[in-house]
């Protein structure tokens, strides 16, 4: 092995360490802590079924780590539509939480603008009180509910009160249903507000958003692609045709 060659096997392995050893799991871990117990340990169970058969003599981690992301990012992305799927793994997860009746106080509805990170979007803070201990207790849910739009959307200042205005709208009608639930934590003041319970929301979801813009941005470009094609291969045709 010559100089060069033991060169490129030494960055080769600095690159596989950075990437795999320290990148890899530091985003992994938070990317773990921000999203739902349920998905996380259901994506470990699957991604394990899957791969074990494949561990004859040697574990592959990085096929191991990738399915465990696909399926991941799949149930957390089913997860993120589905309000209902939101409160059970809520209820699963916090056992020693009880539900109690409350009332939804007063909303307030902004509009975010687009940021390095997310898209823009109509999100509600919620003031409710329930009873607690012969006390009533007043807290606020923020961003409890939302209506998210793509990165590129731009609208009007008139667009967006209307948007504003439909978000508290559905805010008025889950109170009038009395769509939501309210938990609390015997233990100390915590508490956690659910505005609705429906079993499909997609306009609440920044990761339907995502999805929806890449796929526009992709069948944007096919069809651009497909323009180019037809053009490159039609105009010259006529070209020739109208030249004979």
């Amino acid at each position: 092995m010559n100089s060069n060659e033991a060169y490129q096997k030494k960055g080769k392995g600095i690159t596989d360490f950075l990437t795999w050893k320290v990148l890899f799991p530091i985003i992994l871990i938070i990317y773990l802590i921000f999203s739902p117990i349920s998905a996380s340990i259901l994506s470990v169970i699957i991604s394990l079924l899957i791969c074990i058969p494949q561990f004859k003599t040697k574990i592959r981690w990085k096929r191991l780590l990738v399915i465990f992301l696909l399926l991941h990012f799949s149930l957390t992305s089913i997860y993120s539509i589905s309000p209902y799927l939101q409160v059970k793994d809520f209820k699963l997860f916090h056992w020693n939480w009880k539900e109690t009746n409350g009332t939804i106080e007063n909303q307030y509805v902004k509009w975010e603008e687009i940021t390095r990170r997310k898209g823009p979007k109509a999100i509600a803070n919620i003031q409710y009180s329930f009873l607690y201990n012969n006390q009533i207790k007043k807290m606020t849910e923020f961003e409890a509910i939302k209506i998210v739009y793509p990165w590129y959307f731009r609208k009007t200042e008139e667009k967006k009160e209307k948007i504003k205005n439909e978000l508290s709208q559905n805010i008025e009608n889950y109170k009038k249903n009395k769509a939501y639930k309210i938990f609390f934590n015997p233990k100390n003041d915590e508490s956690k507000l659910f505005i609705t319970t429906e079993k499909i929301l997609v306009s609440n979801s920044s990761s339907y958003s995502l999805l929806m813009s890449c796929v526009q941005v992709f069948v944007g470009i096919a069809l651009l692609l497909a323009v180019l094609w037809l053009g490159f291969n039609t105009i010259p045709k006529l070209l020739e045709k109208s030249n004979r």
